[in-house]
Formats: C-alpha cells, sequence, structure tokens
C-alpha cells in the first residue's frame, strides 16, 4: 500500500515539475520575443536618426572625409617622393661608380 501512495507522489511531483518546466519556457519564450521587438524598434528609431543629421554636424561630417581624402593624398605624395628619391640616389650611385677608372698594378 505504501508503494502505491509513493508512486502516487512521484506521479503528483512529476507532472508540478512539468509544469514549471513549461512555464519557464514559456517565459523565456515571452521574454525573447519582446527583446526581439525592442531590437527592432531600436534599430528603427537609430535608422531614422541617423538619416536626420542636423546642419551643423553634417557639416562636421564632411570635413572629415575631406581631411581624410586630404591624408590620403599626402600620403601617396610622400611615398612617390621617397621612391623618386631612391631611384635618383640609385642613378646616382651608378654614375658615380661608372667615371671611375681602377688601376691595378
Amino acid at each position: 500500500m505504501t508503494n502505491m501512495v509513493n508512486m502516487q507522489v512521484v506521479v503528483q511531483r512529476a507532472a508540478e515539475v512539468a509544469r514549471v518546466q513549461n512555464d519557464i519556457q514559456q517565459q523565456g519564450v515571452t521574454r525573447q520575443a519582446e527583446f526581439a521587438q525592442k531590437i527592432q524598434e531600436q534599430t528603427a528609431r537609430m535608422a531614422n536618426t541617423a538619416t536626420e543629421l542636423n546642419q551643423p554636424e553634417k557639416a562636421h561630417v564632411q570635413e572629415k572625409q575631406e581631411k581624410e581624402r586630404q591624408e590620403k593624398g599626402k600620403k601617396k605624395n610622400r611615398s612617390s617622393n621617397a621612391q623618386n628619391k631612391k631611384q635618383d640616389d640609385a642613378n646616382a650611385a651608378l654614375t658615380q661608380t661608372t667615371n671611375r677608372i681602377d688601376i691595378t698594378i
């Protein structure tokens, strides 16, 4: 008889555990859906905000982009000047060696 009572308690407890686990899973699904909704709302809000720059910010961004372009141009000029200098040095070294006469006794 005690085994029968114990089995009834076990079955009741298992049903309670299953119900609690189901509730926890449903809460997780609901919470995940809420997070997804919040992320969508923030994304839409940020997309609208990013496209609506006011004039000073827009001018600042354009100035920054122009400076970056100028820096890239300066770097290209520097590197080509350095290459030209190396070529000139190599040519000068070549002319210096060709104007010499080696005398061996």
